[in-house]
């Protein structure tokens, strides 16, 4: 059983950082987040890309969701732990949802001893973050699988060209 001082919400963001992301629009969220997990290569990496995308979608989900700092901080936890079980830990899809099942036990149960240390939401919270996982991270598990374990490769998107200028000539020679 986890304790009350072993809650899972400030696990993967600080209550500051929670607390600043509530302020910011959507932009402000994702160059938050952007410092917060030191993704300095969004814009040309595929993995961190997809990785911002789902912590902005997820924070931004559970903002309209209107749940409080520390309801948006656990589940945000709970987003790392999952990312991070198929990414390090490489989870099947069920062994995935079964560290789900476990986590999320105990909700709408008074000090249960199968506690997860998600006690901070309600059963309709918990259902409601569930189906969010399905659409969001669930249903395009192979995809993230695809992206965290398989090697890609490097594509050229351009080929140098040099040009030499000749003072005397009519004409440009290339050379590669």
């Amino acid at each position: 059983m986890i304790k009350d001082d072993e809650t899972m919400a400030w696990k993967f963001l600080s209550a500051t950082q929670i607390n600043t992301l509530l302020e910011q629009d959507i932009a402000g969220v994702q160059k938050q987040l952007e410092q917060f997990l030191d993704l300095k290569q969004h814009k040309t990496s595929l993995k961190e890309a997809v990785v911002l995308d789902y912590y902005v979608s997820g924070f931004w989900w559970a903002k309209e969701m209107d749940f409080a700092a520390v309801q948006i901080a656990g589940f945000m936890t709970l987003l790392n732990l999952l990312l991070e079980n198929l990414g390090t830990q490489h989870m099947t899809l069920v062994e995935n949802i079964q560290e789900l099942r476990r986590t999320m036990a105990g909700i709408g149960l008074c000090r249960s001893e199968k506690s997860g240390g998600f006690e901070f939401f309600t059963v309709d919270q918990a259902k409601a973050i569930v189906g969010y996982l399905e659409i969001s991270f669930f249903q395009h598990y192979a995809l993230y699988e695809y992206l965290f374990h398989s090697p890609r490769e490097e594509i050229v998107i351009g080929d140098e060209l040099k040009a030499t200028l000749c003072q005397n000539c009519s004409s440009v020679n290339s050379t590669e």
